[in-house]
């Protein structure tokens, strides 16, 4: 029974199944016998099913995965944040998953970082401790209700001190989730910030090596406009430049060929010409 209750866990991981992970850590102290076994496999479960996800990110399905955090912000952030602090990040946002992201892309993200296996998995299995004591308590509480059978009131109760000490720990961890969010919104300003320097960058360079009276235009246009509306005009800059490039090499080849066969003509029309 446990290794199937650990490879469940291992399929939701990998196959990113949210729902399945919270029925396995809802059923788990009623499957082994009480809130502290059954949190304690789902923990170890959902670590083993995290770093799978957290190898496969650096192996068979790197590119897949690279593919799919082009196209997030948050997760290319929450990249970078993990390599500065890589336990803590893990730990923390495990105990309080506050990203707008599905919880179990996570270890896929981490992945993609340079952050080692070790705080990866240390900071996965004890930031899990935490909901999946919650969830195994509301797993076993529920079924007593059902069955109607008698709560063991000194149990409940050293149970429920220790559930109010954990929410109290997920409060403070909800705190430094917040620091981590915050760091993760700031990685995706200077990204967005950068990309469109480089922009910009790009647009200026396009329009200087275009020939014709863009260069100079451009060059008297910049130095008179307002710095808000820069970022606009070198996006037009950027579609003039474009233009630029490709008409101007076939106007000039078009002249050329004109001005040659004229020159030839010329030289046929002069006396004394053969």
């Amino acid at each position: 029974a446990i290794v199937g209750f650990l490879g469940a866990w291992c399929v939701a991981k990998v196959f990113l199944l949210d729902f399945l992970s919270l029925g396995l850590a809802l059923s788990s102290g009623v499957l082994f016998g009480g809130v502290l076994p059954g949190a304690f496999l789902s923990a170890t479960g959902a670590t083993l099913g995290s770093s799978l996800s957290f190898a496969l990110s650096r192996g068979q399905l790197k590119q897949r995965v690279d593919g799919a955090l082009a196209k997030q912000p948050v997760a290319r952030g929450l990249a970078k944040v993990v390599e500065e602090d890589g336990f803590r990040t893990v730990f923390v946002l495990r105990l309080a998953p506050i990203l707008p992201l599905p919880l179990a892309s996570y270890p896929y993200i981490y992945g993609t970082s340079n952050v080692s296996y070790a705080p990866f998995a240390a900071g996965t299995f004890l930031g899990s401790l935490k909901p999946y004591l919650l969830d195994a308590y509301l797993g076993v509480f529920s079924k007593q209700l059902i069955d109607g059978d008698a709560l063991d009131t000194s149990k409940d109760a050293i149970l429920l001190f220790g559930l109010g000490v954990l929410v109290l720990v997920g409060v403070f961890a909800s705190e430094l989730a917040a620091e981590s969010w915050e760091k993760v919104q700031a990685e995706v300003a200077a990204e967005k910030e950068t990309r469109g320097a480089e922009a910009e960058e790009g647009a200026t360079g396009s329009t200087d090596e275009a020939a014709g009276p863009l260069s100079s235009t451009r060059a008297w246009l910049a130095a008179r406009l307002p710095d808000e509306t820069r970022g606009e005009a070198a996006e037009v800059w950027a579609a003039l430049g474009g233009f630029a490039d490709f008409h101007y090499p076939l106007a000039a080849a078009a002249a050329l060929e004109e001005r040659r066969r004229r020159s030839e003509e010329e030289e046929e029309a002069m006396p004394g010409a053969d």
